[in-house]
């Protein structure tokens, strides 16, 4: 497996690391790796050299890269947005790894998160991607969501001692607000919000749609899921379950790793993403070597 730093790009702003193997295998799509939120191209732990490296020695060309504004990449001198910019960056990203000495055609887009969600919107625009690795990807709640969220709880003590705990500090916190400016608070609608970042999923039938047309251009599909979304995902069926109405036929692998954080910062976690990346892989892209 050979290294090398690159400049790509329009205007030659992007930076990456092309991971080359040893010895090619033919047939093997190329793969790109997509930033997770303002991580560089690293990712989360190391996570994203670990799957680079590991699909270069298995015969996949791999490509690392910033998109514009994030580590070593240049701020773009355009109005795009960052959602655009992304899914342009992408296929530039593919561009140059297809022009490379035995370059191909055919690519596999990696990415967590925010990644998942640029790999996801970058497929469905540019026929070159016949494989898709999302990790923590859109999730929608389903009925078997809300069993395995508050099954628990139902017969837990503890639950429910700290469900009336809450509700008691709550009750407090209005009186004494009340109590030191008169007639200034509205007990009913007093609410106490913690700042926090909410991802944005689209609406399901929208997935829905887009998830159709990959399927119908015969892109494979691999979900991986961490427990670091409880708002939104906690068992492997979920994910089937919420597009029931799909036949996804054998282009969809979704696994679940309980326990794991959202970014898989545990090498144990981390393992296990490798394995099941590095098996999937072979498995739907095995060469012509």
């Amino acid at each position: 497996m050979r290294e090398k730093a690159v400049k790509f790009g329009a205007n030659r702003g992007l930076v990456g690391i092309v991971a080359e193997p040893t010895v090619p295998v033919a047939g093997k799509p190329a793969v790109v790796l997509l930033n997770s939120g303002i991580l560089h191209h690293v990712g989360a732990s190391r996570l994203y050299v670990r799957v680079a490296r590991r699909l270069a020695a298995a015969g996949h060309a791999t490509l690392r890269f910033d998109f514009s504004g994030i580590g070593d990449s240049e701020p773009r001198r355009d109005t795009l947005g960052a959602a655009e910019s992304a899914v342009v960056e992408t296929r530039e990203a593919m561009d140059l790894l297809q022009t490379r000495k035995g370059g191909t055609d055919r690519f596999i887009l990696f990415g967590l998160c925010s990644g998942a969600d640029m790999g996801f919107k970058t497929a469905g625009v540019d026929e070159r991607v016949v494989g898709l690795v999302q990790l923590d990807p859109f999730a929608y709640r389903t009925r078997g969501y809300y069993v395995h969220h508050y099954g628990p709880k139902l017969v837990s003590v503890d639950a429910w001692r700290n469900y009336v705990s809450v509700r008691v500090r709550r009750w407090r916190a209005k009186r004494e607000a009340a109590r030191r400016v008169p007639g200034a608070v509205d007990e009913e609608r007093l609410e106490y919000v913690a700042p926090e970042y909410r991802r944005i999923f689209p609406p399901r039938e929208q997935t829905k749609a887009r998830l159709e047309a990959l399927l119908a251009r015969r892109v494979q599909l691999l979900n991986v899921f961490s427990s670091g979304m409880p708002d939104h995902y906690n068992h492997e069926r979920q994910y089937r379950d919420a597009f029931a109405d799909i036949d996804f036929g054998n282009q969809l692998q979704v696994d679940f790793i309980a326990g794991a954080e959202h970014t898989f910062t545990y090498l144990p976690d981390q393992e296990r993403v490798l394995e099941i990346v590095d098996r999937w892989a072979q498995r739907v892209f095995p060469g012509s070597g």
